[in-house]
């Protein structure tokens, strides 16, 4: 398998909202590829007292690509919710709800709650506790309803003003067709961020994450699986809104069902900018 270089364009968006222009994107294939999108996106935040706002997000996106067959997807969400602020105690619950059309492949909707708090432990350290519910259904040819609940708790360092360091955990477990298919999953993380001299934010994530099938549906086949990840991000500001951005990556997944694990590597370039 050779890696081929994808052109990745963005066209400009029609309202205020964040404008991609992307450079080639190197990806691992067997066929080369082109992908365009087109986003807009637009923010509100509404005050209603001291330390209480209700924000509100809209998105709208298309998406072409080209691996073998031509593909096309068009889609909508709507984020809104409440976030209040009191001393080191803050909270939020964020509500999502969306629309995909991909054309030749059908139809899909969402809807997602995910509440957080998160405390202050001192000027220096913070814990964020959040739940996310998540249902999906898909009309294609045949209707697909996925549910998913996850609950995560974290913890972020500041060493000083350049340097960061987050660390988490988390559990999953999704429901597919109403129990048909099940697995439950928990995952472990750390990430290191930095900020560096010329406007450079350098990011290091590595994670692992196992996933349990039990007996019966797609557990009859595999039992449990691992993965681990490393990721190196750089990102940059070159003026006028300009940002150019990248990432290296490393994956590894196995499973019961695999003798070897299986090693994938893939990097991204983008430029970007916002209006």
């Amino acid at each position: 398998m050779a890696a081929v270089v994808s052109p990745h364009i963005v066209a400009a968006p029609l309202i205020s909202g964040e404008a991609l222009l992307t450079l080639p994107v190197v990806t691992a294939a067997t066929e080369p590829g082109q992908f365009r999108e087109t986003r807009v996106l637009k923010e509100q935040s509404l005050s209603l007292g001291p330390g209480f706002e209700w924000e509100t997000s809209t998105g709208l996106s298309t998406t072409q690509y080209t691996q073998g067959l031509p593909m096309r997807t068009q889609s909508a969400r709507l984020t809104t919710g409440p976030t209040v602020q009191l001393g080191r105690f803050g909270f939020a619950l964020p509500m999502q709800s969306g629309y995909e059309l991909g054309i030749g492949q059908g139809e899909t909707t969402w809807t997602s709650n995910s509440p957080h708090m998160t405390f202050a432990l001192g000027p220096n350290d913070q814990l964020r506790l959040e739940l996310r519910v998540q249902n999906r259904t898909e009309q294609r040819r045949a209707s697909s309803r996925k549910s998913r609940k996850s609950l995560g708790l974290s913890w972020r360092h500041l060493f000083n003003d350049r340097y960061s360091l987050r660390a988490g955990m988390g559990q999953n477990q999704e429901v597919v067709d109403a129990g048909l298919q099940r697995n439950h999953s928990a995952e472990v993380y750390a990430q290191m961020r930095a900020q560096l001299p010329d406007n450079w934010q350098l990011s290091l994530l590595g994670s692992v994450q196992v996933v349990h099938y039990p007996a019966g549906g797609f557990g009859n086949r595999v039992t449990r699986d691992r993965s681990s990840s490393l990721v190196l991000s750089a990102e940059r500001g070159l003026g006028a809104k300009w940002v150019l951005s990248g990432s290296l990556s490393i994956d590894q997944n196995g499973s019961s069902g695999l003798s070897i694990p299986v090693y994938t590597q893939s990097g991204q370039l983008r430029l970007t900018r916002n209006f």
